[in-house]
């Protein structure tokens, strides 16, 4: 289901169902506290990680093109602009292959007087790493327009131990 519009970033209560199952494995509870500071996390999929989860406000760094995309620090090590470009909305995953389009994420307004003071649109910025395997995942959350509907979506970045990335984009239904 499309994500009514009172659904918002600085708003996800609800239940939310990965569209396309990806596996048989029983799902967990995530639950993230938006302050940025270092929280521990075990679970049977994940195993122990680090977890740093944060609001960020957007910014238009993308030049002759009036769009406003989420501002922050990439901490995912690359030397590929495809990396920053993929988080920011400016390129797209399909079937494997990166392609450039404008204007994928929608520019979502924050609802507190306090944010809306700080810049255009709101996201989610989050950072996981395995205290045991070494792996790191990045990821932003917003919402994009698919097939004519407004979905949370996750855009994920995992690298593992040895350098290799792999790109992700998660989209959610949500689900009352």
């Amino acid at each position: 289901m499309a994500t009514p519009c009172e659904i918002t970033i600085d708003n996800l209560n609800g239940n939310w169902i990965l569209t396309s199952s990806i596996g048989k494995l029983a799902s967990t509870t995530e639950k993230r506290v938006l302050n940025g500071e270092v929280r521990y996390h075990s679970d049977y999929i994940f195993g122990t990680v680090t977890s740093q989860s944060c609001f960020v406000q957007g910014s238009s760094g993308v030049e002759n093109v009036d769009l406003v995309t989420p501002d922050f620090e990439v901490r995912t090590k690359s030397l590929s602009s495809d990396l920053e470009k993929f988080f920011r909305g400016e390129v797209i995953l399909e079937d494997g292959e990166l392609f450039t389009r404008f204007g994928e994420f929608l520019i979502e307004e924050a609802r507190s007087e306090q944010r809306k003071a700080q810049g255009r649109g709101l996201w989610v910025h989050t950072f996981e790493r395995s205290i045991h395997s070494g792996w790191e995942a990045e990821q932003i959350w917003g919402f994009e327009m698919i097939n004519m509907d407004r979905c949370f979506t996750r855009r994920v970045v995992v690298t593992s131990a040895e350098g290799k990335h792999v790109y992700a984009r998660l989209v959610y239904d949500y689900n009352q």
